[in-house]
């Protein structure tokens, strides 16, 4: 006699709201005081964690992430890449402050992590593989995005690199508005009724 298995639905999380990962971009951000990228945390170019301790991640995950995360968002001779530049251990803290987040990302660090070393030493076989999972698992890839640019364009690297000016004094007395420009229109009087 035959045993015939039961096939059993395979659970998935529903996809994370913007709103929920914003919450907990927020949170993590609000916990670490938004120096989610001290010195310590750059990898170097090979991939490899320079003794910086994950809290979700395990090291070959970190690795595995920093690889995937230099395709994302590669570098070029402005601007760095996301791996290069620790975004690993910024995801690693919302993971850790946002638990709803794991399994997304974690969802494509094992599936890249299960690829064979040629695929994680090969660029473009890397990328066919990321293009893949960014159509069968769209929703964890989607997740994996938003975590790695909220980490990317939060870092002071980046934000010198783009040139934004931070809130504040320097901001108020730029030079790219000047409110005399404003004078004519300040003349003409308001162009309302009062009612």
């Amino acid at each position: 006699m035959v045993r015939q298995r039961k096939k059993t639905a395979r659970t998935t999380q529903p996809p994370v709201s913007r709103r929920t990962f914003m919450q907990s971009v927020v949170a993590v951000s609000a916990a670490t005081g938004v120096a989610a990228f001290p010195a310590a945390a750059a990898s170097s170019l090979d991939g490899t964690t320079d003794g910086v301790t994950y809290k979700v991640l395990s090291e070959a995950q970190a690795r595995v992430l920093t690889r995937v995360l230099n395709r994302v968002v590669p570098g070029d001779a402005e601007m760095p890449a996301a791996g290069d530049l620790g975004c690993a251990q910024f995801i690693d803290g919302v993971l850790n402050e946002a638990p709803h987040m794991r399994q997304p990302v974690l969802d494509v660090v094992d599936t890249v992590a299960l690829a064979s070393d040629r695929v994680l030493e090969h660029d473009a076989d890397l990328d066919a593989l990321l293009t893949k999972i960014e159509h069968d698992r769209k929703a964890s890839f989607d997740a994996l995005i938003e975590v790695t640019y909220t980490g990317y364009y939060s870092h002071h690297d980046v934000l010198h690199a783009i040139g934004w000016i931070p809130p504040g004094p320097v901001a108020d007395t730029s030079e790219f508005f000047d409110p005399s420009s404003l004078d004519g229109v300040r003349k003409m009087g308001p162009r309302y009724r009062q009612v």
